[in-house]
């Protein structure tokens, strides 16, 4: 899992900085998933147990 800060730095690139995903592999030296997954908007930082919470708030 990620530390916070590289969590903000990836996403300050993206949004607010405007790099490309190629960019922020380069430069930052995280992997291109890391990027895709933290850089879009529905994600909060791509934990496995949030989804499940969130899954099982729906089924009951």
């Amino acid at each position: 899992m990620k530390r916070v800060d590289t969590i903000a730095r990836v996403r300050r690139a993206f949004y607010v900085q405007g790099w490309s995903v190629k960019k922020i592999v380069r430069e930052l030296h995280v992997s291109r998933n890391t990027v895709v997954i933290l850089a879009s908007p529905n994600t909060v930082g791509h934990s496995p147990k949030a989804r499940l919470v969130v899954t099982m708030a729906d089924l009951s």
